[in-house]
């Protein structure tokens, strides 16, 4: 696959093969390294499909499948730091730590599915009136958002620390 999109004969030498990525990849070794820990400077055939971007996702879907009981795992950390009219100083830590279920929801679909899901039934249900490109800065949004979020076990940690 990779020498069809290198545009290089299939009998081509490994090394020649990498010189031929690294050139593509702008000589970032680790890119090179990556692939390899992919497999995919492999010989063995790969199952193609309609575009070299399908073919890529339906082997990395194989390659990466989770094994029994593995699971997906969410970590978001934001440290803001804040200073205040009379100058002394804080940072607030929001944080949010979602594992996957291995018989139900990643975190990647309660993270990003479940508020995307809430945001839309609110919508249906007139709950935002709003029209157009909308971000969750109004309470009226994100607080119903949030409150939703906890009772599916979603909800981010804060703290604040004195500076």
């Amino acid at each position: 696959m990779l020498c069809n999109l290198l545009d290089v004969t299939t009998d081509v030498s490994d090394e020649a093969l990498k010189a031929a990525i690294l050139d593509k990849v702008g000589g970032e070794e680790y890119r090179l390294q990556v692939m390899e820990k992919l497999g995919l400077l492999s010989s063995e055939p790969v199952e193609k499909q309609t575009t070299p971007l399908d073919t890529l996702s339906n082997y990395l879907a194989k390659k990466l499948a989770y094994g029994a009981g593995e699971r997906d795992m969410v970590l978001l950390i934001h440290l803001i730091q804040i200073e205040r009219s009379d100058g002394s100083r804080c940072e607030e830590k929001v944080s949010l730590l979602q594992y996957g279920d291995p018989q139900g929801y990643s975190a990647m679909a309660k993270t990003v599915g479940y508020p995307t899901a809430i945001a839309s039934r609110m919508i249906l249900n007139g709950a935002i009136q709003d029209k157009g490109m909308l971000v969750p800065f109004q309470k009226t949004v994100y607080q119903p958002i949030l409150d939703r979020l906890k009772q599916e076990n979603v909800q981010a940690q804060y703290s604040m620390e004195e500076l």
